[in-house]
């Protein structure tokens, strides 16, 4: 969701999704990867020797622990470039990427761990099967494939019913495709296995705005922002308040983290965002998704020097639900 910085940061307008690693457990505010993921090495390029294999692995282990997810990516990059890597290592490579890059890019490493880990499927534990579905439903569903979405986030939830992250992403993925009741089921499951991830909050939250019922989704985001000060939960709040009709309230509520002029861009995005619900040309859930990608300079307001990457949307991610994702956060339904 929100880390904050003593920078100007970059913002994606996008959706987020919570979730788990295999190699290096632990999880991330998440930030924009700057790595390319790389395609299949080339036989020329399969030059690794197991102990350089070995030691590399460790190095991108030890930089998981310490939080240094984008070293560690490009420490998985060197070694996909190589070539030999494990399928359980690809995985580990791929859930490492989505922490740091839009769902979207990480759809071929996903891919590549299900193929080479086709064979040993039956094997595999359960954790991890909930981990390679997971990770390929939230980069199905970031490219518009919902329906091979869905039944990815279903095998998840067969291999782990309490996996956090699938029912995190499955909510989401109802909501965007306008079935707000059931998409709660999913999302109020994950919150009483995890209630004080703000993450799913948001979602929640953004599934009861979808469902035209703003007053309980102003009680869940203020719910969350009890439990964390992020940027991602105002830009979400003001986002309801405009359509609320409350102009004052939502301009208000951008103004505590961004400077006027940046604040005018929002509302303007506002405007244009509910001119096309209003028109019946698209819904709330979709333009949350629609926000996906689109980058925005986030400024510090006047008379600070932090500033939080802030999204506005859902977030399905490895990290949050806004719409944004930023390089020093996400925030969206962080897709």
């Amino acid at each position: 969701m929100i880390a904050f910085r003593t920078a100007v940061s970059s913002v994606f307008l996008v959706v987020l999704v919570c979730g788990s690693l295999t190699g290096c457990m632990a999880h991330s505010q998440g930030t924009k990867s700057k790595q390319m993921l790389t395609p299949p090495p080339s036989a020329q390029e399969k030059q690794a020797t197991p102990s350089d294999s070995d030691s590399a692995l460790r190095l991108a282990r030890l930089l998981c622990e310490q939080g240094g997810y984008e070293g560690a990516l490009g420490v998985y990059a060197q070694l996909d470039k190589r070539g030999g890597m494990k399928p359980l290592e690809l995985l580990e490579y791929a859930n490492i990427a989505s922490l740091v890059s839009p769902p979207r890019e990480t759809l071929s490493l996903f891919m590549r761990a299900e193929k080479a880990l086709a064979e040993e499927m039956k094997k595999l534990p359960q954790e991890k099967k909930a981990e390679l579905y997971t990770g390929l439903g939230r980069a199905r569903m970031a490219v518009g494939q919902y329906d091979l979405a869905q039944a990815n986030l279903e095998k998840a939830l067969d291999a782990d019913p309490q996996s956090v992250a699938a029912l995190n992403a499955l909510g989401v993925l109802l909501d965007t495709l306008g079935d707000h009741e059931a998409a709660r089921k999913p999302l109020i499951q994950a919150n009483e296995l995890d209630p004080a991830d703000v993450r799913i909050l948001n979602n929640l939250a953004l599934s009861y705005l979808s469902g035209n019922d703003p007053d309980q989704a102003i009680r869940l985001f203020n719910q969350a922002r009890s439990l964390s000060d992020s940027p991602s939960l105002s830009l979400n709040m003001a986002f309801t308040f405009y359509l609320r009709g409350q102009e004052k309230r939502a301009r208000a509520s951008l103004r505590e983290f961004m400077p006027s002029e940046q604040c005018e861009t929002f509302m303007g995005m506002f405007a244009k965002m509910q001119q096309r619900i209003d028109a019946g040309e698209s819904t709330i859930s979709e333009e949350m998704l629609r926000a996906s990608g689109k980058l925005i300079a986030i400024h510090p307001p006047a008379k600070t020097n932090d500033v939080g990457a802030n999204v506005l949307g859902q977030d399905i991610s490895d990290n949050s639900r806004a719409i944004g994702r930023g390089s020093a956060a996400r925030a969206k339904a962080q897709l």
